[in-house]
């Protein structure tokens, strides 16, 4: 009797490890994310390779769903008033991963303290819709004039300078998560997402896990996601093609342009349209760059066709403008692809303006950082400049985390770089070039370029109503951006990437974000 009870006692046993650990096994995504996120700190994000890791261990007053629209998140309901300028968020009950419950003050003390004139966050001015925000972020106000109310332990109350017609998606970006004082110095250690952070390992790894303190924990299927930091290509393709990863591509990463005929042949791979646009910044500071018919003649010297056709290789669009197509948004055609005529034109008549010859033009670098895709396009364009203009072009790579601290320092000529939309606007790509970058406003600009007549339509555009009369005025001041030439439009981004069929329920956002709160594997 008793050797029986002992043989089904083992059997049991043995058949609940196999089922807990099959379970396990099922429920554990593995990707890569490429490289290191240069800031885990939601307030100082800047970048999609941070964005796509905090949506994981975060959650705002919104979420975007599969829909793309913002939905409740830890706000349970959203109260907005008639002339559309005050929000107040009544707080559903939820926790952070230390047990604390996530309140209001929560909120308001993040926001303060990226609107804070001493905090370095370079997308505070995304806070500026906030009444007041950007004279606090000058230190022209104290803080308490900011439009941030806590009205009770559960209930946040927001006054924006304006109607914002996008404010609940900005609701749902990084810059607006709320942060636990208890982890100012490391807010990655206390989170309120569906996932908690259990590993670190810098430029090598981090293990998230499904967070059992989150307030829609049931809709949380994955137990935990493996990112892998490999910076190569090719390897990640490898490592999928041999079952090692369960996701290989955008928006994460990369696949290799090379590959991708093949696999689109095949019907393999899989390519979405993204709200984004491949660009080059030019710091206007450089002597020669601080030239806009030199920009110019840079610009419509590349010919974009060619280098989507047999470089990128993965249905994008050639970009004639900054702000790609969005709903109730047509992208503008601004100039002609590879206009070499003109571009040469422009540039006899910058060298003129500067007062040297083509031969004492001097040698530019074209920075990019570390991905083979970016280095055949750089190379395309140093040949085609070379061809066009006459002039010589270094390469120069670097990691991503180097290459963004030189970018964002303005420690570059021309930079190689790629913005998804934080909103479904085209203010998105228009408002980073508003205002140069300078300590207390902080900004994203990074060319130097700032223009009065740019920041006046932008000014224009956030007080009209008329859904017409804003495009039309919005339109007026992505031409003069481009008139300007700070930045040189390549091409319209695609997400292209390879899952197994095994997995389910992700979300793929237009803005660059992988959402793996409701995916799940099922063979």
């Amino acid at each position: 009797m008793f050797s029986r009870i002992l043989l089904i006692l083992i059997t049991c046993t043995l058949v609940a490890c196999s089922n807990s650990a099959k379970q396990t096994y099922e429920q554990r995504l593995r990707v890569n994310l490429y490289c290191e996120p240069p800031s885990l700190d939601p307030r100082k994000c800047t970048d999609s390779t941070s964005a796509n890791v905090l949506v994981m261990l975060f959650e705002g007053l919104t979420r975007l769903g599969d829909d793309h629209n913002p939905h409740p998140a830890v706000a349970e309901e959203i109260l907005i008033s008639d002339d559309k300028r005050t929000y107040t968020f009544k707080l559903r009950e939820s926790y952070w991963s230390n047990g604390d419950l996530v309140s209001a003050e929560d909120f308001a003390y993040a926001w303060r303290k990226v609107l804070d004139p001493k905090f370095p966050s370079l997308f505070a001015y995304k806070l500026y819709v906030i009444k007041n925000g950007a004279e606090v972020k000058e230190g022209k106000r104290p803080v308490e004039d900011l439009g941030i109310k806590v009205l009770d332990e559960r209930t946040l109350e927001v006054t924006l300078n304006h109607p914002t017609p996008y404010f609940l998606e900005l609701t749902a970006f990084p810059t607006f998560y709320p942060i636990n004082k208890q982890a100012e110095l490391d807010p990655e250690s206390i989170t309120n997402g569906p996932f908690y952070l259990k590993k670190w390992e810098h430029e090598s790894e981090i293990l998230v896990e499904k967070n059992p303190l989150y307030w829609d924990r049931d809709s949380v299927k994955l137990d935990s996601i493996h990112l892998s930091m490999i910076d190569d290509t090719t390897t990640e393709f490898y490592m999928y093609e041999m079952g090692e990863l369960d996701w290989a591509g955008s928006p994460i990463s990369n696949l290799p342009p090379e590959i991708l005929p093949a696999l689109k042949k095949e019907g393999q791979i899989q390519i979405t349209p993204a709200s984004g646009v491949y660009y080059y910044k030019l710091n206007t500071d450089d002597p020669v760059l601080s030239n806009s018919n030199i920009r110019q003649a840079l610009g419509l010297c590349i010919n974009r066709t060619a280098i989507v056709e047999h470089i990128t290789q993965a249905d994008q669009v050639p970009a004639f403008a900054l702000v790609p197509p969005m709903p109730g948004w047509n992208a503008l055609s601004l100039y002609n692809d590879g206009d070499v005529e003109n571009a040469q034109k422009l540039f006899a008549k910058g060298l003129k303006e500067l007062g040297i010859t083509k031969e004492q033009f001097p040698t530019i670098t074209l920075s990019y950082n570390t991905n083979r895709e970016h280095q055949k396009i750089a190379q395309a364009i140093q040949q085609q400049w070379k061809e066009g203009l006459r002039i010589k072009i270094d390469l120069e790579t670097s990691d991503w985390k180097v290459y963004l601290s030189k970018i964002n320092r303005q420690d570059y000529q021309i930079g190689r770089t790629g913005w998804l939309g934080d909103f479904h606007d085209p203010v998105s790509f228009l408002e980073p070039f508003k205002y140069r970058d300078n300590p207390n406003l902080g900004g994203n600009n990074e060319t130097g370029w700032e223009h009065p007549d740019f920041g006046h339509y932008l000014d224009l555009a956030e007080q009209e109503t008329d859904g017409v009369k804003r495009a039309e005025i919005l339109q007026k001041a992505e031409t003069l951006l481009i008139s300007e030439m700070p930045v040189i439009p390549l091409f319209y981004i695609n997400y292209s990437y390879l899952k197994k069929p095994y997995i389910h329920g992700v979300y793929i956002s237009t803005l660059g974000i992988l959402d793996f709160k409701k995916a799940y594997i099922k063979e």
